[in-house]
């Protein structure tokens, strides 16, 4: 099979599992990614490539700053992509998605809260939700919205470029979780391990996708409320 568009989302994508393992996440979100380049470049060098990163990954050039194993492994992904097609002028394009959230399974903080609160719902955990921090901001954006984003760049985007994948929006912990009272009957407390501001990443925009005709189209809200569905209709894989 000689493949014309390859999009590659495999990998580990948990920073927590990341301390846990470091090599076996390297070996996941490196060698995996080179493995598959390189068989790629051997049956079609010519197939548009997809790579989807992190935009929990930093400037190779001050790996000081580097904050886990996780964004190493995704910022050694984004150089060997980047070499792959300098070297055998491959076709690929790479993205930073941001935090995707919205119906089906993740281990992201989104799913974890709405299934914690699904759980309370049906009397399998007490209403207590304890969070490491409130304040802490994040870019949420859908998942349908990324999926919407990977189309039009496997059609449009342009090789070697690195688009960010979010809204340009951040919000807070808190601001999730106030929804998501309003979205239940149970009388939720929260509790904070820590009060420190600020962001994982800094605010990024998706100028280079607003170009190519691309924009968000799902609001925060309804991705919340579908989150929560899902784990209400799917109850057996509550996290």
């Amino acid at each position: 099979m000689k493949p014309d568009y390859l999009l590659h989302l495999a990998g580990q994508n948990s920073v927590v599992d990341s301390w846990k393992d470091p090599i076996g996440t390297l070996d996941i979100n490196l060698m995996s990614a080179a493995y598959l380049l390189e068989a790629i470049r051997k049956v079609n060098s010519s197939c548009k490539i997809l790579i989807a990163g992190s935009a929990l990954q930093i400037d190779p050039v001050n790996l000081s700053n580097i904050p886990h194993p996780y964004s190493l492994s995704k910022t050694l992904q984004e150089i060997v992509s980047v070499a792959w097609k300098k070297l055998f002028k491959m076709n690929i394009v790479i993205t930073k998605p941001t935090n995707l959230i919205g119906p089906g399974c993740s281990n992201g903080i989104n799913s974890i809260i709405a299934s914690k609160i699904v759980k309370m719902e049906r009397n399998e955990a007490d209403p207590i939700l304890i969070v490491n921090n409130l304040n802490a901001t994040r870019d949420f954006l859908d998942v349908r919205d990324a999926v919407n984003a990977y189309e039009i760049l496997l059609n449009k985007g342009e090789s070697g470029e690195v688009y960010d994948i979010c809204t340009g929006i951040s919000r807070t912990i808190r601001e999730m979780i106030d929804i998501y009272k309003n979205l239940t009957d149970v009388n939720l407390e929260v509790k904070a391990t820590s009060n420190q501001s600020g962001s994982e990443v800094e605010t990024r925009k998706p100028s280079k996708l607003f170009e190519l005709g691309w924009k968000p189209s799902i609001p925060f809200e309804a991705s919340l409320r579908d989150t929560i569905e899902f784990f209400r209709t799917n109850p057996e894989i509550c996290i």
